[in-house]
């Protein structure tokens, strides 16, 4: 992030160290998720709440930021995840795993590296 050419350079400063301290505030869950970009909408939800209690001019900050097209732009990116999120959720709960892999929002990303790379060495076996 850089603050704008019209910003104050520590408005930057500001916004990150309010959302620091949003995530200070949230389980551990949402800081992973943010982190390794997996974010769900309930968390995002969570983390903006905690933010705007903590620092109200967020959205104010967001705004000069972003611009008005920004903001609308990033208002229908955050829409277009939930509906992603929702229809992926739909899908995986009404239709059996057809690849045989199962998929897990809340599976240790450990295992489930070990669990797809098993699926693709006994898959890569059964072409042959």
């Amino acid at each position: 992030m850089r603050p704008t050419p019209k910003g104050a350079p520590s408005a930057v400063n500001e916004t990150l160290n309010a959302a620091m301290a949003a995530l200070h505030h949230l389980d551990e869950r949402v800081r992973r998720e943010l982190f390794q970009d997996r974010l769900s909408f309930g968390a995002l939800r969570s983390l903006l709440a905690h933010t705007a209690r903590l620092y109200p001019r967020i959205f104010a900050r967001v705004r000069e930021h972003l611009g008005a097209r920004g903001t609308l732009w990033w208002l229908a990116d955050i829409a277009g995840a939930v509906w992603s999120e929702r229809r992926g959720r739909a899908s995986s709960s009404s239709s059996a795993a057809g690849d045989g892999v199962e998929e897990s929002c809340e599976e240790d990303p450990v295992l489930e590296f070990a669990r797809r790379a098993a699926f693709y060495k006994n898959s890569e076996g059964a072409d042959e």
